[in-house]
């Protein structure tokens, strides 16, 4: 008797987790960094091999998968991966300036691909001002670009700290990107 229906992966052998009909998410989400990390021959650059161990600890396999399918970040590194040389800070610099550019820095430099820079987050700072100006009442721009100069550049020239996780992560809980908070002609 029972059910002829086999759950488990077939290639782990786990159950309980399936990602479609024959794999677990974990099993899925190798493929999937097997394919984004992997270059024309499908092996992995050595220079990848800390990235891709970084992503396969995820303990959300789920949302990295749909990360790999659908992110622009994802999208950008497979074209780093194609290019078949190794990803530099200046790579990175010649994107333009986007919060997946920004993400895709920062996952490379938590992954320890690359070196974390001491300024990074100064250079982040012209192109959001640019970005959250352009949106503002003409006579409110000198006052927020003193405040970008006097109070958000001597910070972001700080240690990384709680001010870098909070302000200049695109990811932060609350915040969205480019947001600072609003100026209204009665302030």
């Amino acid at each position: 008797m029972g059910s002829p229906l086999d759950f488990a992966c077939h290639h782990c052998g786990r159950t309980g987790d399936n990602h479609g009909a024959s794999s677990c998410r974990r099993c899925v989400l190798d493929a999937r960094l097997t394919a984004l990390l992997g270059g024309a021959d499908g092996a992995i650059a050595e220079q990848r091999h800390p990235l891709q161990r970084h992503l396969a600890s995820s303990s959300t396999p789920a949302s990295l998968i749909a990360w790999i399918e659908q992110s622009a970040t994802a999208r950008t590194l497979r074209e780093f991966v194609l290019q078949d040389t190794p990803v530099t800070h200046a790579h990175v610099d010649a994107l333009p300036s986007t919060i997946s550019a920004h993400y895709l820095r920062d996952l490379l430099v938590r992954a320890e691909v690359l070196p974390a820079r001491d300024d990074e987050y100064v250079h982040w700072i012209a192109p959001w001002l640019q970005t959250m100006l352009a949106g503002v009442p003409v006579h409110h721009v000198p006052v927020l670009t003193q405040f970008a100069r006097w109070h958000l550049l001597p910070k972001a020239r700080r240690p990384p700290g709680l001010f870098h996780e909070r302000c200049f992560r695109p990811d932060t809980p609350g915040r969205r990107s480019g947001e600072m908070g609003t100026v209204s002609d009665s302030q």
